[in-house]
């Protein structure tokens, strides 16, 4: 018999007023990993209870989960849209502490947006604590095609992955200044709809190994299970296409099989 989860009464974190269109999200949560602390021996990393929130009309703020207190706040202007929430990312320093803290964003609508280049400029901007006044150290990117999503930190190195709208995948290093084009769009006529990151457990190390790919072991791994659909179906068909792609980074250069 499977196990089962209940869920209490949740408790409010925050609540805003958003006007967005229908493609757009109105508010999204994302989990900062790397605000976490290093426990003893630098070998794990224990929760900090801080989420970052992306608020349409808003901006992005940081959020503690114990008492719902706003510890950091971006306002952006109204016209500011984000084509999906937010990331946070953390460099650490060789002593296992924080170094510098980076927050990226993707522009859906806003003044340096035009209907070219809309869902792919990326801003990152720099975390200062207690102190920041603003979108302090900025800069930004343009991406050659609209992005569904971000992650960040995906290797030991800090590199961002972009997961574009047409299912291709696009690597970069933390200051943006590097970008590797790493795959190509899934198939035409197609968007994605859903995607997963995972870690590559000790048994795909195992296969991969056994497919004579050894020389791959050694570097940082993600599993990037992306979910698309026909863009001619509709929103409410249930034909979707399933695609896992192997991201593999050696620590020098970026290589993806797929």
């Amino acid at each position: 018999m499977a196990e089962r989860a209940y869920i209490g009464n949740p408790d409010e974190l925050v609540k805003f007023t958003a006007s967005t269109t229908e493609l757009q999200f109105p508010a999204a949560v994302s989990p900062i990993s790397s605000l976490y602390r290093l426990s003893t021996g630098g070998l794990a990393t224990v929760p900090s209870n801080h989420v970052l929130v992306t608020a349409q009309g808003e901006g992005v703020q940081i959020y503690s989960t114990n008492d719902s207190k706003c510890l950091r706040s971006w306002t952006f202007p109204p016209n500011i849209r984000f084509a999906c929430p937010a990331k946070y990312f953390a460099k650490y320093d060789d002593a296992g502490s924080i170094g510098t803290s980076y927050v990226y964003a993707v522009l859906d609508s806003g003044d340096d947006v035009t209907d070219k280049n809309r869902g792919a400029v990326v801003w990152r901007w720099t975390d200062r604590g207690m102190e920041s006044t603003g979108l302090e150290d900025r800069i930004g990117i343009e991406y050659s095609s609209p992005i569904f999503g971000l992650e960040t930190g995906v290797t030991m190195a800090g590199h961002l992955l972009a997961v574009h709208k047409d299912g291709s995948l696009t690597l970069a290093t933390e200051d943006l200044k590097k970008v590797h084009g790493i795959s190509a769009p899934i198939a035409s006529g197609v968007t994605v709809v859903w995607y997963q990151m995972m870690d590559i457990s000790q048994n795909m190390r195992s296969y991969l190994d056994s497919r004579q790919v050894a020389d791959w072991l050694e570097g940082d791994f993600k599993l990037a299970l992306v979910v698309s659909q026909a863009i001619d179906q509709g929103d409410d068909s249930d034909m979707f296409t399933y695609y896992v792609s192997l991201v593999i980074i050696d620590g020098k250069d970026a290589v993806i099989a797929d």
